[in-house]
């Protein structure tokens, strides 16, 4: 209930400055974009992980290590 309240007060301040005029400071560059990093001088990347943490990660049957963390990293690298 408390936090449903503080929501309301931050909406009506949100909402007072703007209709005095005032604009609401952005603190997030929506033109913005992330560069891709310079991967050159990493010779390699090493992820560690165990097998005992189904689903994120554990031995199939064929005793290949598999899970969410295992195609989460195989995705990172493949992406970079």
């Amino acid at each position: 209930m408390r936090s449903l309240a503080l929501l309301f007060l931050a909406m009506f301040i949100g909402w007072a400055a703007t209709a005095n005029g005032q604009a609401l400071p952005r603190f997030a560059d929506p033109s913005a974009r992330d560069v891709a990093p310079d991967l050159g001088a990493v010779p390699s990347i090493r992820f560690l992980t165990t097998a005992d943490f189904p689903p994120f990660n554990y031995r199939d049957k064929s005793g290949a290590l598999v899970g969410f963390n295992v195609d989460l990293a195989k995705s990172i690298c493949t992406e970079l």
